[in-house]
C-alpha cells in the first residue's frame, strides 16, 4: 500500500473513530440521564410510600389505644352498675333491658356480663347464648378473657379483629367483677378506626400514583419471587403492563442483598428497584417501579438518526480534506524515497532536489549531508577494514607461533603417561604449559598463567616459557627464582604478573617435586581414594617482588596415580547464573574419571567445564596438564 493511501486511510479512520466515540458517548449519556431521572422519580415515590406507611401505622395504633382506654372505663362503670342493680333487687331481664337501652344510645354495641362459671347471663344480645371458654377454641377470641374470673381489678383489651360468628370488625375490652368472680365485657364495632386510615395506606397511595404521569405500575416483591402487592396502570386496561417477578427477580435479589437501587430498560419499559426498609408487612422486600419510556426512546432514536446524518456528512468532508492533505505529504516523500533508493544502490555522488514543505526541504538537505558523510565513511571503512584484516592476519600468525611453542606430540617417558591441552579465550592467550626432559630418568613440567588476556598476555607467556626452557636442568624452586629475576622488569613495566607451577618427576624414585609461584594447587588422583587437593606452599607470583621465596614439596607416587595441573580458566568458569565451576566440581569430576588415562582425564574435565558454561563465551584461558604413573 502506498504512503498516500496509508495517510488517507489513517486520517479517515481517525476521524471515524472520533465521530463514532462522540456518537456512542452521546447515546450512552442520554440513556444514563433517562435512568438517573427515573431512578430519582422512583426514589421519590418510594420515599412518599415510606412516609405514608410511617404515618398510618402509628395513627391506627394510637386510635386503638385511645378507644381501648375508653372501653375499659365503660366496662368498669358497667361492672359497678350491675352490682348496684343486683343489690337493688333488679331481675336479669330488667338489667338486660337497661343494657339494650344503653347500647342504643351510646357507641357501645355489646355487653357481655358473666357469672362465676363464665356464662354471659347478662347481655344485650339475648339471641346469642355465650359462655367464655376456659381452653383455647378454634376461633380463640373469647379465651383471652377467661383469666379475669380469678383476678381482682384485672382488665383485657383486644385490638380490632373480625368477630367470631359474622366476621365484622369488632374491638372488645373487659374487666373483673367488683362484687365477685365475673367477666364484664363491652364490644365496639370499630368502623371508625378503619375509616380513619381509609385511603392512606401504601396500597391506596400506590394505586393512586399509577393513575397519573408516566408511571405504569408499582409492585412489591421479595427476593424469593413472592409478590406482596401489585398496582397496574388502570388507565389502559386493554394494555396491561406485565411486571413479571421471574423476569426481574435478579434485580430484586441484588437490591435486597446490597441495598443499591437497580435500574433496567426493557424495550419501552424502564424498571427501577428500590429497597423497602423492614416493616411488619414487608420484610426483605423491594419496590419495583415501572415507567413508560416510549416517548424518551422515540426522542433518543430521532436524535441518533440526526447525529448519524451529521456524522456521515462530516466524515465525507473530512475524507476529502484528508485526500488533499495526503497528496501534499505523500508526493514529496515519494520523491525523497526514490532519491534515497538511488543512493542506496551505491550512487553516492547523487544530490537530492525535491520541492515541498520546509520540513521536506530540511529532510532533503539532511539526505545530501548524509550522502557526503556516507561517502567519507565508506572510504574510511575501507582503510579500517584493510588494517583490521592485517591485524587479524598477524593475530592468526601469533596464535600459530604460540601453539608452535607448546609441546606438540606428547613425549613418551618410561613409566609415565602425559597429556595436556590449552585453549585461549581469544585468538591468543596468557596460559602456557611445557614439558622438558631433565636427564635420562627425570622430566621437568610447568603450567603458567599470565594476568590479563589477549596479545600482551601471550607475549609475556611466550617470554616466560622461553626463559624456563633454558633452565631445564635446574630444580623447580631454582627455575622459579631465576625466571622471576628475568621476568620482573617486563612484568612491572606492563603492570602484569605470572603465576607458575613448576615440577619435576624422578622415575627411579617415583617422586614428584613441586614448587609454586602463586599458582593454583595441583590435584592428586589415587585409585580407591578421593581426589586430594595438594597443600598450597607457593610464593607470590612472578614479576611482583625482586626476591621470590619459593619452597619445594615432594609427593611420592605409585603406579596408577595421576597428577593434574590446571589454570583458573577451569575453576573460575561461569554459567548463565553467575556460578563458578569451583574446586568441588573439579574433584567430583576427577573422582568419576578415576582409573582412566591422562588423555581421557583431560578431555573429561574439559567436557564438564564446557557443559557447565552452557555455550557461553569463556571468560578466561583454560589449560590442563595430566601426568599418570603407569609403572
Amino acid at each position: 500500500m502506498s504512503l498516500r493511501a496509508k495517510l488517507l486511510l489513517a486520517l479517515t479512520l481517525l476521524l471515524a473513530v472520533s465521530l463514532g466515540g462522540n456518537y456512542v458517548l452521546l447515546v450512552v449519556q442520554a440513556r444514563r440521564t433517562l435512568h438517573q431521572e427515573s431512578a430519582a422519580k422512583a426514589m421519590g415515590i418510594a420515599e412518599l410510600l415510606y412516609a405514608v406507611g410511617a404515618f398510618v401505622r402509628p395513627l391506627e395504633q394510637k386510635a386503638e389505644d385511645i378507644i381501648g382506654g375508653q372501653m375499659i372505663v365503660q366496662a368498669e362503670l358497667a361492672a359497678h352498675l350491675v352490682d348496684i342493680a343486683e343489690r337493688a333487687g333488679m331481675t336479669p331481664e330488667q338489667i338486660n333491658a337497661r343494657l339494650r337501652q344503653v347500647s342504643e344510645r351510646t357507641v357501645l354495641d355489646e355487653f357481655w356480663i358473666t357469672d362465676a362459671s363464665g356464662h354471659a347471663y347478662l347481655r344485650n344480645r339475648e339471641e346469642i347464648d355465650f359462655t367464655f371458654p376456659s381452653e383455647p377454641t378454634e376461633l380463640g377470641q373469647g379465651h383471652e378473657f377467661w383469666p379475669l374470673l380469678s383476678q381482682e381489678h384485672g382488665q383485657v383489651v383486644q385490638d380490632t379483629m373480625p368477630r367470631e360468628f359474622d366476621g365484622r370488625p369488632f374491638k372488645y375490652a373487659a374487666v373483673s367483677g367488683v362484687d365477685g368472680p365475673r367477666i364484664v365485657q363491652v364490644g365496639y364495632e370499630a368502623r371508625s378506626i378503619r375509616e380513619l386510615v381509609a385511603g392512606m395506606s401504601i396500597d391506596d397511595m400506590s394505586a393512586r400514583l399509577t393513575d397519573m404521569g408516566d408511571l405504569l405500575a408499582v409492585q412489591v416483591a421479595d427476593a424469593h419471587g413472592r409478590v406482596h402487592a401489585d398496582w397496574p396502570d388502570r388507565r389502559e386496561p386493554d394494555r396491561p403492563v406485565s411486571i413479571r417477578t421471574e423476569l426481574f427477580l435478579p434485580q430484586v435479589k441484588e437490591t435486597v442483598q446490597t441495598g443499591r437501587t437497580v435500574t433496567r430498560l426493557h424495550g419501552d419499559v424502564l424498571t427501577v428497584v428500590r429497597q423497602i426498609p423492614p416493616t411488619p408487612e414487608h420484610e426483605g422486600a423491594a419496590f419495583l417501579v415501572a415507567f413508560d419510556a416510549s416517548a424518551t426512546n422515540a426522542a433518543t432514536r430521532r436524535a441518533r438518526r440526526r447525529l448519524g446524518v451529521v456524522s456521515l456528512i462530516v466524515l465525507l468532508s473530512g475524507a476529502l480534506v484528508a485526500l488533499r492533505i495526503s497528496r501534499g505529504i505523500a508526493e514529496p516523500i515519494g520523491a525523497l524515497a526514490e532519491e534515497a533508493h538511488q543512493i542506496g544502490q551505491g550512487d553516492l555522488q547523487r544530490r537530492v532536489a525535491v520541492r515541498g514543505a520546509r520540513e521536506v526541504q530540511v529532510l532533503a538537505d539532511a539526505l545530501n549531508r548524509m550522502t557526503d558523510s556516507l561517502a567519507d565513511h565508506v572510504e574510511r571503512l575501507q582503510l579500517t577494514t584493510a588494517a583490521k584484516e592485517r591485524l587479524e592476519k598477524e593475530m592468526e600468525i601469533a596464535a600459530q607461533v604460540q601453539q608452535a611453542m607448546l609441546p606438540g606430540e606428547m613425549p613418551a617417558w618410561s613409566g609415565l603417561e602425559v597429556f595436556a591441552c590449552s585453549h585461549p579465550a581469544r585468538v591468543v592467550g596468557g596460559d602456557f604449559y611445557d614439558l622438558l626432559p631433565a636427564g635420562e630418568e627425570s622430566l621437568l613440567f610447568a603450567v603458567g598463567d599470565v594476568s590479563g588476556k589477549g596479545l600482551p598476555a601471550a607475549l609475556l607467556a611466550s617470554h616466560t616459557q622461553s626463559i624456563g626452557r633454558t633452565l631445564a636442568g635446574e630444580t623447580p624452586a631454582d627455575v622459579l627464582h631465576r625466571t622471576n629475576a628475568v621476568v620482573l622488569h617486563a612484568a612491572e613495566k606492563r603492570g602484569m604478573f605470572v603465576t607458575l607451577l613448576c615440577g619435576s618427576y624422578d622415575h627411579r624414585r617415583r617422586m614428584a617435586t613441586l614448587a609454586s609461584a602463586g599458582h593454583l594447587p595441583a590435584v592428586l588422583v589415587r585409585s580407591g581414594a578421593q581426589p586430594c587437593v595438594l597443600s598450597d606452599v607457593g610464593a607470590f607470583p612472578l614479576g611482583l617482588l625482586p626476591q621470590l621465596e619459593a619452597t619445594e614439596q615432594e609427593i611420592p607416587l605409585q603406579a596408577g596415580d595421576l597428577l593434574l595441573l590446571y589454570t583458573d580458566g577451569v575453576t573460575e568458569a561461569q554459567n548463565a547464573a553467575g556460578e563458578m565451576f569451583g574446586l568441588d566440581r573439579l574433584t567430583r569430576c576427577l573422582a568419576d574419571c578415576s582409573g582412566r588415562g591422562a588423555r581421557e582425564v583431560v578431555e573429561c574435565v574439559r567436557e564438564h567445564v564446557l557443559n557447565f558454561e552452557g555455550g557461553l563465551e569463556p571468560s578466561d584461558d583454560l589449560t590442563l596438564l595430566a601426568l599418570r604413573v603407569t609403572a
